[in-house]
């Protein structure tokens, strides 16, 4: 990547839709966090609250205090990573980017090679003039499109998508285990009444700490239970109450999905872009498409152009693979790139193309 391009790069604002981007992209904040700002005063209230008591009333079970500032620590942060990692933010695009008269015809479509014909159609943002691929929506809230978007989660002031949904689970499983933990704690305190020789405002703490960890934990089970499902069955929130909301005798077509509920559940964790090898889209659809930048990757300058398309990194590291090579982005110079091909090895030709490298790939056949 030449220097004048890295230069252009750096003199973008980090400000898109309603958000705050920050570490090259890699990391975002909603302008107006506010929800995200209640939630972690909640949850310091629980751990001071939960802590003075530890260390008061039973104060010689060192073990009880260890594990209670592990699963603190550990919900933290994850509460922390999934709120701040950018979810998938693709750059917005000026108005003439695009051409709206092609919302009017059947040019924008994919199909999958499964020798299915049904055609998936694309739609076009009206907000970030782009072109929406499979399993892009655009949230209001954020006011950016989200690249395999879950849903938008109000009490992170976040979306959830491709670069957080794991942080996202993970922070459901150690969340409904931390709630457990403390609403057995108040319980065993509010038992021990007597022997604790408690208050009448301890009383009242402790109470409304159970009513609420009860709360709490009975919403963090209900979404560990349907995002369970979501997983093996290949789909996301969106995407579920689309299949709902879908006229019943039209058939809703999840291109996402395999028949093996584990193969889901390996894909999800492990390479959730890999069901693009399976996308043919049409000549209109990939014209536009295959220009498109993740914000991460515009900042970080974390991508190559090789024949007008973005080899984005952040898809490559999700599992997409392109059909021709894999491009492994590295730690990059100003005139060298790293590149593994797992079909052969190949010569790479640079040409400083109005300062964009491009890429030529000699592939033997």
């Amino acid at each position: 990547m030449s220097d004048n391009f890295q230069k252009e790069n750096n003199k973008k604002t980090n400000y898109y839709g309603n958000k705050y981007f920050f570490l090259n992209g890699r990391c975002s904040i909603n302008a107006k966090p506010y929800c995200l700002m209640m939630t972690i005063m909640s949850l310091f209230y629980d751990y001071i609250h939960t802590f003075y008591y530890m260390n008061v009333y039973i104060k010689d079970d060192r073990i009880l205090i260890l594990i209670f500032i592990i699963l603190s620590t550990l919900q933290m942060t994850q509460t922390l990573l999934t709120a701040l990692i950018d979810p998938g933010s693709f750059v917005p695009q000026p108005k003439e980017a695009i051409d709206y008269s092609l919302a009017k015809n059947d040019s924008l479509y994919a199909t999958l090679d499964n020798g299915d014909t049904t055609k998936l159609k694309l739609k076009i943002c009206t907000t970030c003039h782009i072109v929406r691929d499979l399993r892009v929506f655009h949230c209001s809230t954020c006011g950016l499109c989200i690249l395999r978007h879950d849903h938008h989660c109000p009490w992170l002031s976040t979306c959830v998508g491709l670069n957080n949904h794991q942080h996202f689970i993970f922070l459901i499983l150690i969340n409904s285990v931390f709630f457990c933990f403390t609403l057995c704690f108040h319980t065993y305190m509010i038992t021990k009444i007597y022997d604790f020789d408690l208050g009448v405002i301890d009383i009242m703490f402790i109470i409304f700490s159970i009513v609420m960890n009860s709360i709490f934990f009975s919403f963090q089970v209900v979404l560990i239970y349907n995002h369970t499902i979501y997983i093996c069955t290949g789909e996301t929130t969106r995407e579920k109450l689309k299949r709902l909301n879908k006229n019943k005798s039209e058939p809703f077509i999840n291109p996402f999905r395999t028949s093996c509920r584990i193969q889901n559940f390996k894909e999800f964790f492990f390479c959730p872009m890999r069901y693009k090898e399976h996308v043919i889209y049409s000549d209109m659809a990939s014209k536009y498409l295959d220009t498109y930048k993740l914000i991460n990757d515009d900042l970080g300058g974390t991508f190559e152009i090789k024949d007008n398309k973005v080899m984005s990194e952040t898809l490559i590291k999700k599992g997409y693979r392109y059909k021709l090579f894999e491009l492994e982005m590295c730690s990059k110079t100003n005139d060298s790139v790293e590149t593994s091909s797992s079909i052969n090895e190949e010569k790479l030709d640079y040409d400083n193309n109005e300062n964009k490298k491009v890429i030529l790939i000699k592939s033997e056949n």
